[in-house]
């Protein structure tokens, strides 16, 4: 991971050591998320989503409602 603190993630490890894949969040929309660490050192990033008290985005998942059947997000 490339960590969730906002900053660049060259100074955070296991990001900046060798042969390590660093992936990085994003929200819904495709951008960074808010929390994600960034920078050069990013390798792929993924949806994490945005869990601020004024965001409803959540974390994807693969998860829905219906225990027998599709249900709802």
């Amino acid at each position: 991971a490339a960590g969730n603190f906002n900053t660049n993630a060259a100074n955070f490890n296991p990001a900046n050591c060798n042969n390590v894949i660093t992936v990085a969040a994003s929200d819904r929309e495709g951008n960074r998320a808010a929390y994600s660490n960034y920078g050069s050192i990013i390798d792929v990033t993924a949806p994490g989503g945005e869990t601020t008290s004024t965001s409803a985005n959540g974390i994807w998942s693969t998860l829905n409602t219906g225990t027998r059947s599709v249900g709802s997000e």
